[in-house]
This record gives C-alpha cells, sequence and structure tokens, in this order.
C-alpha cells in the first residue's frame, strides 16, 4: 500500500477507537442534549467513514482498472473481486450512505436513529480495518 493508504489505515484506526470511547461514554439523552459531545462524536464517524472509504478506493484501483463512480461502487467492486464478504460489503455501503448523509442533510437528521446507526457502525468498519490491514501486510 502507499503512504497515503497507510495514514488512511492509522486514521481509520484512530477515529474507530474514539468513535467507540465516546459511544462508550455517552448516553443516548447526551448525544440529543450536548451539541458539543455530538459534534465531537461525530467528527470521529466522519473521519473514520472517510478514511475507509480512500482505503477502499485505493484497494480496488490495486485490484482493477475500473474506476468506482460513487462510494457504493467501491465496496460492490470490492466484493465482486471476492475482497469483501457479502454480509460486510451490505453494511459498508450503508455506513459510506451515513457519510453522505452525514455532510450533506445534517439538519434533516433524526438523531435518535443516527445514535442507532452509530453503535452498530463500529463493528463492520473494525472488520473492514482487519480486512485491510492484513492486506497491507500482504503487499509490504
Amino acid at each position: 500500500m502507499t503512504h497515503d493508504a497507510l495514514n488512511h489505515l492509522r486514521d481509520l484506526e484512530q477515529n474507530l477507537k474514539d468513535w467507540k470511547l465516546y459511544l462508550e461514554n455517552l448516553s443516548p439523552k447526551d448525544f440529543l442534549n450536548n451539541r458539543k459531545e455530538r459534534h465531537a462524536l461525530l467528527h470521529c464517524v466522519f473521519v473514520a467513514l472517510q478514511a475507509a472509504i480512500d482505503i477502499g478506493n485505493h484497494w480496488a484501483s490495486n485490484l482493477t482498472s475500473q474506476r468506482p463512480e460513487s462510494y457504493k461502487a467501491i465496496i460492490d467492486l470490492l466484493h465482486e473481486k471476492r475482497a469483501v464478504p457479502s454480509k460486510l460489503a451490505k453494511d459498508l455501503k450503508g455506513l459510506f450512505s451515513l457519510r453522505n448523509v452525514l455532510v450533506h442533510q445534517y439538519q434533516e437528521l433524526n438523531l435518535e436513529k443516527l445514535f442507532s446507526h452509530l453503535k452498530k457502525g463500529v463493528v463492520p468498519l473494525k472488520a473492514f480495518l482487519k480486512l485491510a490491514k492484513s492486506k497491507a501486510k500482504e503487499q509490504t
């Protein structure tokens, strides 16, 4: 993997740890009512998701000359090339959509529903990180 891809791995790992830590220390009520804490958590989520997207893009470019036309297409390509299993691909596509929601529709978010999604998002991203780290080791 390139230096950039390794930086993305580091960003994903660090922000995923922060994401998990915030969730452990933040109740749903605090998430709804404490804007500062909510924004800190959402920043970790956004950086982690963007790092995962960037890792997926690097990975996909090493597997094929096809260029994905969307974030979801990155995962489709990785799944098609058997780099990511079906269940993980499905979960990651949902998370990559969440990244777009955070960027483009923040004012319209249902915060209670969002908090529930954030709790579920850690596990698939950890699995993706593990796969990506394994792939990085193969290439070094």
